[in-house]
């Protein structure tokens, strides 16, 4: 595997940069004032065996990380346990969401809840370990610590 990136522009006409590493991407909006912060968008749809493992993952690693949990209305109670782990974790966000209204709706509304709030950094990932936690480190740090155009990061391939 390895990394690349692209250069578009949002309708509020300001970059938006996306490095891909294997399966996960990082999107970096360039906003006034923000202070680094790092939102990891993860949809859920009956999610329950996963979502309390990714979001530990996630919140181990050693990057001060903020994750939204777009969840699709899940029958099988991944809502509940976001909402018990929002106790310990104070930069765990939620949206639940009636019915489920698919994976691309779900980052389209997570991109647009970070730049709300300010995020600089937007990651994607699913919250079952098809997507390595440990990427977001190496992304991070493709971006804000070797700079865009000289990172070369590289992901391990299994034949």
């Amino acid at each position: 595997g390895h990394w690349s990136s692209d250069v578009c522009s949002s309708d509020l006409k300001k970059p938006i940069v996306v490095i891909h590493i294997g399966k996960v991407s990082i999107f970096i909006h360039r906003n006034q004032g923000t202070l680094d912060k790092k939102l990891v968008i993860i949809p859920t749809y009956n999610e329950k065996e996963n979502i309390e493992k990714i979001i530990r993952k996630v919140f181990s690693l050693p990057l001060a990380l903020s994750i939204l949990i777009v969840d699709d209305g899940s029958p099988d109670g991944t809502a509940a346990i976001v909402r018990s782990l929002q106790k310990e974790f104070p930069e765990l966000f939620m949206v639940e969401r009636s019915g489920k209204a698919g994976l691309g709706t779900a980052y389209i509304w997570g991109f647009k809840y970070a730049l709300d709030h300010g995020f600089e950094y937007i990651f994607e990932m699913d919250a079952d370990f098809s997507h390595n936690p440990d990427d977001l480190i190496r992304l991070y740090e493709a971006v804000h610590v070797k700079g865009i155009g000289r990172a070369h990061v590289w992901t391990p391939v299994t034949l």
